[in-house]
Order: C-alpha cells, then sequence, then structure tokens
C-alpha cells in the first residue's frame, strides 16, 4: 500500500508520542512523591523508587522468649521473676537489609542499653532476672511459677511496627512490670525515616528553640481536658521524649505520673499539625509531606 504524506505525518506523530510516553515513565520512576527531582541529588535513583512504588515490602521475623527465675531462701520463702519478650523484628526495611540503626533504637528503648543485636541483647536480659528484692542467689526454673503478691516480679517486653506510610516507619516499644505490689506501663517509639536510612530523633521533628511555644498548645489541650472531661491533670513543664504521628496529628505521650496521677497511667495529649506547622522542620514538613498511604498497624499482643 503506498503511503500518503498524511499517513505518514500520522506515523511520525504515533513514535513521538510513544517516546514521550517512554520518557515519562522513566522520569517518573525518578521522582519523589515530594516532586523532587533525584537524580543528581545525593539521594540515590533506587532509593526514590523503592519510596515511590513501594514493590518490596517490608519483612519482620516473629520473636518470642521468656526464662523463668526462683531465688529460696531459708525460711522456706520463693521469690519469682517471670520474664517475657515478644518482638516482630525487622529484617528489612523497602527490601534494605542495612536497618541496623534502626535495631538499636529499638533494643535501646526495650531493655535501656544500645545492644547492636538481639539475640546478645535477649542472652543478657533473660540470663540476669530483675527480682523486686535483693537476692543472693537464683536459678532457673524449666516451669512458670507461680508469683504470689510480693514475692514475685513479672517483666513483658514487646516491640512491634506501630504506623507506616511512603515515607517513615514507626515502631512502638511496650513494657510493663509488676513488682509485687504496683504494676507499671511504659510506651516508647522510634521514628525511622525510609528514604533517608535513619532513626528520627526529636530535635529532627521539632524546632527546640520553640519548646516552650508547644508546650503552651499542650497545655491549652490539658486546660480543655481539665474543664470539660474533669480530668485530674497538671500544666506540662517540657514537652515528652515520646511522641507519635497520627493522620493529622502529633500525639504526645506522658510517662506515669507525669502529668496525671500515677495510677491513671500513660497520658496521650493530641495536638494537630495545623496548630503545630510553625514549630515543625523543614524536614519533618518534607517527610509528612511525602508520606503517603499511612496506617496504623495492629497491635502484637503477649
Amino acid at each position: 500500500m503506498r503511503m500518503t504524506k498524511r499517513n505518514l505525518m500520522l506515523t511520525v506523530w504515533v513514535l513521538v508520542i510513544m517516546n514521550l510516553a517512554a520518557a515519562l515513565w522513566l522520569v517518573t520512576g525518578l521522582v519523589n512523591r515530594d516532586g523532587k527531582f533525584r537524580f543528581f541529588e545525593s539521594d540515590s535513583v533506587q532509593l526514590a523508587d523503592t519510596v515511590v512504588d513501594l514493590s518490596t515490602p517490608d519483612r519482620f521475623t516473629m520473636i518470642t522468649n521468656y526464662a523463668y527465675h526462683v531465688s529460696d531462701r531459708p525460711n522456706g520463702e520463693r521469690y519469682t521473676c517471670i520474664t517475657f519478650v515478644r518482638a516482630k523484628w525487622p529484617e528489612s526495611v523497602n527490601g534494605d537489609t542495612g536497618v541496623g540503626e534502626l535495631k538499636s533504637a529499638i533494643l535501646a528503648k526495650m531493655f535501656g542499653t544500645p545492644y547492636t543485636d538481639i539475640k546478645v541483647a535477649l542472652d543478657t536480659v533473660l540470663a540476669h532476672p530483675q527480682f523486686n528484692v535483693p537476692v543472693a542467689s537464683f536459678r532457673r526454673v524449666d516451669e512458670r511459677p507461680v508469683s504470689i503478691g510480693d514475692l514475685g516480679a513479672e517483666h513483658y517486653y514487646r516491640c512491634f511496627p506501630f504506623a507506616a506510610g511512603d515515607r517513615l516507619l514507626e515502631y512502638k516499644v511496650v513494657r510493663n512490670d509488676f513488682d509485687g505490689r504496683h504494676a507499671t506501663h511504659r510506651a516508647g517509639f522510634v521514628h525511622y525515616d525510609r528514604l533517608r536510612r535513619q532513626v528520627i530523633t526529636p530535635d529532627m521533628v521539632f524546632d527546640l528553640n520553640a519548646q516552650d511555644k508547644i508546650t503552651a498548645l499542650i497545655n491549652e489541650r490539658i486546660a480543655y481536658f481539665v474543664e470539660h472531661d474533669h480530668l485530674s491533670l497538671t500544666p506540662a513543664h517540657t514537652i515528652p521524649q515520646e511522641f507519635y504521628i497520627g493522620g493529622s496529628a502529633i500525639i504526645f505521650v506522658y510517662p506515669e505520673g507525669a502529668i496525671a496521677p500515677p495510677e491513671d497511667g500513660v497520658i496521650e495529649i493530641k495536638v494537630t499539625y495545623d496548630r503545630l506547622n510553625p514549630y515543625l522542620s523543614t524536614y519533618y514538613k518534607n517527610l509528612l509531606n511525602a508520606n503517603d498511604h499511612f496506617k496504623q498497624l495492629p497491635d502484637l499482643p503477649l
């Protein structure tokens, strides 16, 4: 069939459109959701791709371990210590297995010591019981002992991914203790930047020069709860170390006894982003803008 000039022009335009589509597909893979072109920046193309399409899911390993210890007294009394650890442990984030900084931060929150390896941490914690009384000697037993009143101490540790988005992964670390008379509960959070592969510290989130202004916003919420819900809360003196993000707010987590009677437990105060925006760092604002598909994840029970 003879190709007319009109058919030739149509063919050329089809080829041009196909080439433009291919180029657009290529560029799309090099642009993050924040609209910034990464090809000539320090962030690699591969990093941008993993954040954009989330084609590689996170991988976690379930870890459950425990230890029972007893200390026998000459008068026949037996002190007991029960320790449980359960963790949904990170093996890779967006296909990246180099998450040692994340693991160390989680272990530091769980056990108060910056271990670099979960096995070392478990071996240490489970081998040295935390009795609620001074003990001269103790031994490990196979069966769970009966914890009776002030003769028994119990410790439960949990960690698990708490929330996730295209840019942010949040871990929750929970510790419950019973000293024979009182039960205590602690909650901590580890924030991880998927793109930069780094743990996010409070000074990377807030303008710490504006702590007084942030605290004032928190106290506005506290005053509201006192007036309208008649809660026994006292004003906060500073922002807490622990917090987590929601879909539209940051939730500040105060430990037991900080702004309420200890028996009221951990207190959470929510402050919306529109109020906090002037006091958030540019880095964190950009992170939130690129954190599509954010969702809360299910709790990890004991």
